[in-house]
């Protein structure tokens, strides 16, 4: 879904992945944006502000998704019909 943009990174017991350039961050925002049912959109919003700062962009901040969880997975790569 990201294209082959970022890579993976391991560091002892953790794994990071990487998106290094701003290409690859904005495919990733527009990718998650909205589908966020926690409160890691706050989070997630807090590197839309920054984004849009540091690149003088207008990237909307993005709204929690409350459509039902029966009929949306899209997380879990699962499809439904």
């Amino acid at each position: 879904m990201l294209g082959g943009i970022g890579r993976f990174q391991r560091v002892n017991n953790t794994i990071r992945y990487i998106i290094g350039d701003i290409e690859g961050i904005k495919l990733f925002i527009n990718t998650v944006h909205g589908k966020l049912r926690t409160p890691k959109n706050e989070s997630f919003n807090k590197l839309i502000e920054f984004i849009n700062k540091k690149y003088n962009l207008t990237i909307p901040l993005s709204n929690l998704d409350k459509s039902n969880m029966s009929t949306n997975s899209w997380f879990t790569g699962k499809k439904i019909f």
